[in-house]
C-alpha cells in the first residue's frame, strides 16, 4: 500500500508542477492601437471606424485570437483572417497588428 501511496504522491506532484508553468499571455490591444494599425495601411473615414468595430467584434482586440471553424478552416488575428486566404502568413497574422490590418484591407 505504501508503494502505491508514494506513486500517487509522485504523480500528483508532477501534475501540480505542470499547473504552475506560466501560460503565454494574450496581447489585448486598445481601440487606439487597432485604429493606428488600420490607419497605417490606408483605412480612413468610415472604413477606419468600421475596421475598429469589426476587430472588436471579431477578436475583442486580442492579437492572437484564433477560431477553428466547423469546415476545417481557421480564423486568425484581430480581423479573423480565414485560412482559405493562404497567401497570408499565419504566424504574422497572429503577431503583427499591421500585417493583420493589411490583410483585412486587401480583402
Amino acid at each position: 500500500m505504501k508503494k502505491y501511496s508514494n506513486k500517487c504522491l509522485s504523480i500528483l506532484a508532477a501534475v501540480g508542477s505542470l499547473l504552475l508553468i506560466p501560460q503565454a499571455q494574450a496581447t489585448t490591444l486598445t481601440a487606439t492601437q487597432v485604429g493606428q494599425a488600420a490607419f497605417d495601411v490606408g483605412m480612413r473615414g468610415n472604413a477606419l471606424v468600421d475596421a475598429i468595430a469589426i476587430a472588436d467584434a471579431e477578436s475583442s482586440f486580442v492579437l492572437e485570437a484564433v477560431h477553428n471553424n466547423a469546415n476545417g478552416t481557421v480564423d486568425r488575428g484581430l480581423w479573423q483572417i480565414n485560412s482559405i486566404h493562404s497567401e497570408y502568413n499565419a504566424a504574422l497574422l497572429l503577431s503583427s497588428a499591421t500585417y493583420n490590418a493589411q490583410a483585412a484591407y486587401n480583402l
